[in-house]
């Protein structure tokens, strides 16, 4: 057999979803996907049951949370998509903190630790949101379903709001989040959100992986194991200071620091976490003061009325974007590990042996595949070029089908209770 291949070709030839997509549409297919890929068996089993209309796969039910804003029985979710933090102005100043202030009504932010809450314990959680439902419209879903409902809806709400959280412009309130500011993209006028939501993610596919965003997922995947493994444990760590956090970029380090130098004083205490939630990775007031950082330090420095985006201010920026959006798939795939934990334990479906079966069978579905994809590697010319060769300004280790195991091995023992399995 030939030379050991990137684990971006293995990742990419194992995932067999449709190929193009719109933090649009294609952030959170792709924060769904790469999910996928560091789930445990019983978070993958958790899925399968929530959303057999999606077999499983996050990635086709990350969206749904934006399909839904045409169903007028959801107006009470459309200001949950975000936090407007009160008297945001990036990139002078970033204000978002903790504390009701900045979300009087509901927003991302506690809409994330209410639909974690409902996955976990959906009829505790219903009686827990009750004062919310009363005060606000986040308590629309809160009527009383049955419990395997409740935890469907639940999981489509947290695997989109945490996609959402880590699109920086989801935490700002300058100019409605970027969406009235119209700037240039490849020419186009569009809205800075809209550079940030999906057109960066869409050039990035186009030009450097041959518009196949599975290809992509793999890169991204391969970057986690590699580049950004020694962050893991900050990521999914919900003790973890933001100002202990590393930047989205090196380069930026500086300028990161002075940001954090620059803040008005506010502690850095996000509100009590439910006693349910207590053992759980989930800490959105933290991502939100990264994510509204991100502002000021990156998204709107060199900012004016119809500057064209695509160029010097894309190859600052895509760096940032994909390691948040891994953040996200990394955060998403922690949560539905730790729900999975609590939910079996209280009243598990399946016996742990019939877990060991379903474990057993996905290694033996994924080393046939890995044989279909050594085969193909083996006859490189029937790929036409499938096998991508990386980006100069991208190096790439080279990582065999074994290596492939072990660093997903290294990894598990790197987050501890987040195992990574194939």
């Amino acid at each position: 057999m030939r030379a050991a291949r990137p684990l971006l070709a293995l990742a990419a030839a194992l995932c067999t979803l449709p190929a193009v997509a719109a933090y649009g549409r294609i952030g959170h297919w792709l924060s769904g996907r790469i999910a996928q890929a560091f789930m445990t068996a019983d978070a993958a089993q958790l899925a399968l049951e929530l959303l057999p209309q999606y077999k499983g796969f996050l990635a086709d039910a990350a969206p749904w949370a934006d399909e839904i804003k045409s169903d007028h029985s959801y107006d009470w979710a459309k200001h949950l998509h975000y936090v407007n933090p009160k008297d945001d102005n990036p990139p002078e100043k970033c204000t978002y903190h903790p504390g009701p202030d900045d979300c009087p009504d509901g927003c991302v932010v506690t809409a994330i630790t209410n639909y974690t809450m409902r996955l976990v314990q959906p009829a505790a959680a219903a009686a827990a949101a009750a004062g919310i439902a009363a005060a606000s419209a986040e308590g629309g879903a809160g009527a009383a379903i049955p419990d395997r409902d409740a935890r469907e809806e639940a999981l489509k709400f947290l695997l989109h709001f945490i996609g959402d959280l880590h699109q920086p412009l989801h935490a700002t309130g300058r100019d409605r989040g970027g969406n009235s500011v119209r700037v240039r993209f490849a020419g186009r006028l569009v809205s800075l959100h809209a550079v940030w939501d999906s057109l960066m993610f869409e050039k990035r596919i186009r030009d450097n992986f041959r518009g196949n965003r599975n290809i992509y997922a793999g890169y991204l995947i391969n970057e986690i194991v590699t580049t950004w493994l020694p962050e893991l444990v900050g990521w999914v760590n919900c003790t973890t200071p933001v100002s202990a956090m590393a930047p989205p970029t090196s380069a930026d380090a500086g300028v990161w620091a002075a940001s954090l130098d620059a803040d008005d004083g506010h502690p850095e205490t996000p509100a009590a976490a439910p006693a349910m939630l207590a053992s759980m990775p989930v800490c959105p007031e933290r991502w939100a003061r990264y994510a509204n950082l991100v502002n000021c330090v990156y998204v709107w420095r060199g900012i004016k009325r119809r500057v064209e985006l695509s160029g010097k201010y894309y190859d600052t920026a895509i760096p940032v974007a994909e390691k948040m959006l891994a953040q996200a798939a990394i955060r998403i795939a922690a949560a539905l590990d730790a729900a999975a934990k609590i939910i079996y334990s209280a009243s598990p479906r399946v016996s742990a042996a019939s877990r060991d079966e379903a474990r057993a069978a996905a290694r033996l579905a994924v080393n046939a595949q890995l044989r279909v994809v050594a085969a193909q590697l083996d006859n490189a010319d029937a790929l036409g070029g499938f096998v991508l060769d990386a980006p100069a300004a991208l190096p790439r280790p080279p990582v065999s089908s074994i290596d492939l195991d072990r660093a997903r091995l290294d990894a598990a023992g790197l987050l501890g209770d987040v195992a990574i399995r194939l």
